[in-house]
C-alpha cells in the first residue's frame, strides 16, 4: 500500500459538512490472487465512519490477482463546524492470509478540514485528452478570491492544454476563482 507519493502516507482534504477522501495505490506484489482478510483503521475524534471506495462505489472485499494494482480512496466525513486546519489521523492496515501466513500493510492516513477540496483528489495517469477535476471551495467572508500559481507544482508543461470554467479563471500560469 502507498499514498500519491509513493510512501505509506496519504493525506485527504474535505470542507466541514462533507467528506475528506485520501488516496491509495494497493497493489498484490504475488502471483497468487489474494483476498483481503482484515481491512482495519484506527477510529478519529471525527469518527468511526472512514470507508474504501474505487471507481464503482465502496469497497467492502477487496480481491487482487496477480500483479494487479487497484485505486481506493479511504473516505472519512468532516464534521460540521470543525475548524479549517484541523486534522486527524489513523492507521489503515490491511492484511491478507491467516496465522503464520497473515501478512498485513500499514499506511498512516492524515484528513484535514480544509475551506478548498479538489475531486478527484489523484489521478494517477499520464496526461491526456479530458482529464478534469472540481475544486469546491468555500472561502471566508473576508476573501474574495483564491489562486494558485500552477508553474510552481510543474503542471505547465510544453503540449498541456488547460481551460478553466465555472467560477475559475486561468489567466497565464495562475488559477483565480
Amino acid at each position: 500500500m502507498r499514498g500519491p507519493d509513493g510512501t505509506a502516507v496519504s493525506t485527504g482534504h474535505g470542507i466541514p459538512g462533507t467528506n475528506a477522501y485520501a488516496w491509495i495505490l494497493v497493489e498484490n506484489l504475488g502471483n497468487a490472487q489474494e483476498t483481503a482478510t482484515e481491512i482495519a483503521w484506527d477510529p478519529t475524534v471525527w469518527s468511526n465512519n472512514l470507508t474504501l471506495h474505487d471507481s464503482n462505489g465502496i469497497v467492502n472485499v477487496l480481491t487482487l490477482g496477480p500483479g494487479e494494482q487497484r485505486e481506493l480512496h479511504a473516505k472519512l466525513p468532516v464534521p460540521p463546524g470543525t475548524t479549517l486546519g484541523d486534522s486527524v489521523s489513523s492507521t489503515l492496515s490491511i492484511c491478507i492470509g491467516t496465522g503464520a501466513e497473515e501478512v498485513c500493510r500499514d499506511l498512516e492516513l492524515t484528513f484535514v478540514a480544509n475551506a478548498v477540496a479538489v475531486h478527484p483528489d489523484n489521478l494517477r495517469t499520464v496526461p491526456e485528452t479530458g482529464l478534469s477535476w472540481a475544486i469546491d471551495a468555500q472561502l471566508p467572508a473576508s476573501t474574495d478570491n483564491l489562486s494558485w500559481d500552477l508553474q510552481p507544482s510543474e503542471m505547465m508543461n510544453s503540449g498541456w492544454v488547460w481551460d478553466a470554467t465555472g467560477d475559475f479563471v486561468l489567466s497565464g500560469n495562475t488559477l483565480t476563482a
